[in-house]
C-alpha cells in the first residue's frame, strides 16, 4: 500500500474513530439532560402537591381549590396530575402538552425512560378524593431537547 493510500487511510478512521466518540458522548449528555430535567419537573409537582394538602383544610372550597389545582398542569410538559377518589376511580386530569416535533418514537423511546408514578396521600377534608398522581412523562422532553 503506498504512503497517501494509507495517510486517506488513517485519516478517514481518525474520523470516523471521532464521529463515534461525539456521537457517544452527545447520546449519554442529553440523557443526562432528560434525567435532571425530569427529577426536577417530579420535585416542583411533589412540592406543589405538598402544598395543596397544606391549604386545603383552610379552604372554603376544597373541590374548586383541587379543580384549580389540576388545571394550573394543563399544557405542561412533562407533568400530569390526576386526582383518584378511594374506590381507584380517577375524578380529575390535566391535560398534557402536545409532542414538539416529528422524532421517531424509537428515538425517543432510545433517549427518554420509562414514565414515572409517584402517588401523594391528600387530607380527608378533600373526601372522596383521596390522592392525587403525578405522572412524569419524558416523551416531550426528549423531543424537546433534540429539537
Amino acid at each position: 500500500m503506498s504512503l497517501k493510500a494509507r495517510l486517506a487511510s488513517t485519516l478517514a478512521s481518525a474520523f470516523v474513530a471521532i464521529v463515534i466518540i461525539g456521537a457517544v458522548l452527545t447520546f449519554f449528555q442529553a440523557r443526562d439532560n432528560i434525567h435532571a430535567e425530569l427529577q426536577a419537573a417530579r420535585s416542583v409537582a411533589s412540592n406543589r402537591v405538598a402544598q395543596l394538602v397544606a391549604e386545603l383544610p383552610a379552604s372554603q372550597d376544597v373541590y374548586g381549590k383541587l379543580a384549580g389545582f389540576v388545571r394550573t398542569f394543563n399544557g405542561d410538559r412533562r407533568v400530569k396530575i390526576v386526582l383518584i377518589d378511594s374506590v381507584g376511580v380517577i375524578r380529575d386530569q390535566s391535560v398534557m402538552a402536545k409532542g414538539y416535533g416529528a422524532l421517531p418514537e424509537w428515538f425517543v423511546t432510545l433517549l427518554a425512560p420509562d414514565p414515572t408514578v409517584t402517588v401523594m396521600p391528600l387530607t380527608t377534608v378533600s373526601a372522596p378524593i383521596t390522592s392525587a398522581a403525578i405522572i412524569v412523562d419524558p416523551s416531550n422532553e426528549a423531543r424537546r431537547c433534540l429539537v
